[in-house]
């Protein structure tokens, strides 16, 4: 359901710029700081990194919409209360484990410009994990669902070709995916993320 969706949102994005007063793609590069909101995971924010392309496509004075694809590096760490819950399937009792997760990301965010060099952003981001965490568990389960979706609110600034971003995200759903009869209480699990970007115009 959720590949569909991000297909939707990319035909969307493609439909749009077909009638768009100005259109434009880029590239860019940044840093995703990430956390996953949990009883078991710490709850401080830990670095990755992202990259990818985006077009901007402007309908007007001030709206416009922006597509992206992202691959992005999400981290987490799961904390001692990780090995209370779920102590009967996760693998290494009593350790720390750092959790690392492969996203491809697709942000479709609506935007809004208050000044000549800046928008601020709206929007979902589809998420496809590239990776499941195979470590994390000792019975070969899979410890997160195959995808996420995200919202993001943020601003941008332009300047020339280039454009310099900082975007919170909300995740909506719970990625956990360890059955309910492995845990001794329920434990909902959250992606949250700051992404710091800088992106350039190619075309």
């Amino acid at each position: 359901m959720k590949k569909a969706l991000a297909l939707l949102a990319i035909v969307l994005g493609i439909h749009a710029g077909a009638s768009a007063q100005s259109f434009s793609l880029g590239a860019d590069l940044g840093a995703n700081l990430s956390k996953i909101d949990g009883t078991s995971f710490s709850t401080a924010f830990k670095s990755g990194f992202l990259a990818g392309a985006y077009a901007q496509i402007r309908f007007g004075k001030h709206w416009g919409l922006q597509p992206e694809v992202l691959f992005i590096q999400s981290q987490a760490k799961t904390d001692s209360s990780f090995h209370q819950i779920y102590g009967g399937v996760v693998a290494d009792p009593g350790t720390l484990k750092d959790v690392h997760l492969d996203y491809l990301g697709i942000p479709v965010l609506l935007t809004y410009r208050i000044l000549k060099v800046i928008d601020l952003q709206a929007g979902p981001q589809f998420g496809i994990l590239l990776n499941k965490n195979q470590h994390l568990l000792n019975n070969g389960e899979d410890a997160f669902k195959g995808g996420d979706v995200t919202l993001l609110a943020g601003a941008e600034v332009h300047i020339l070709r280039l454009r310099v971003y900082a975007r919170y995200g909300w995740g909506l759903g719970n990625i956990n995916n360890i059955s309910a009869s492995s845990a001794t209480q329920s434990d909902t699990w959250k992606n949250q993320s700051i992404q710091l970007g800088l992106g350039i115009n190619i075309l």
